[in-house]
């Protein structure tokens, strides 16, 4: 869990903060929306038992945590940013779908993570475009509100 936190909470914030310095507004206005909808995807595809994070235990969605506050809010918001300052939103929507998809194959590889109950690569690849899908969504629903 320790390695987790590390790897995929602290560190992808500080990197988000002070390396890459995204603005604050995009990641205050993102990124909660992006955990709430990591979390529901992550909860379905845990209940179901179709992927397990390491340590292997009974607590699969505690050892998510981490990601599902971290890593995912942060290319959320670095997704955002991208967006934002781009002319073709359907390109960096794709881009962010398969290196995602590719980062949780290395974690296949190196054994943090683990599918059961016929789930695969390809699935994964779904679940991130719903994920990315839905974070674009909320970014044009802000754009319409005018909040962004």
């Amino acid at each position: 869990m320790i390695i987790n936190t590390l790897f995929y909470f602290i560190l992808p914030w500080l990197i988000a903060l002070f390396v890459i310095r995204i603005d604050i507004k995009i990641i205050l206005v993102i990124a909660p929306f992006a955990a709430i909808a990591a979390n529901i995807l992550n909860t379905i595809t845990v209940e179901y038992n179709w992927v397990d994070v390491t340590p292997y235990t009974f607590e699969t969605n505690f050892e998510s945590i981490p990601m599902v506050l971290g890593i995912i809010p942060v290319f959320s918001s670095i997704f955002i940013s991208i967006v934002i300052n781009s002319q073709n939103d359907f390109r960096w929507f794709l881009v962010f779908s398969i290196v995602n998809t590719l980062i949780e194959w290395i974690f296949l590889w190196l054994g943090l993570a683990r599918y059961t109950n016929g789930w695969n690569i390809g699935w994964t690849f779904v679940v991130y475009l719903v994920g990315y899908g839905s974070v674009y969504g909320y970014y044009r629903l802000l754009c319409r509100w005018k909040v962004i």
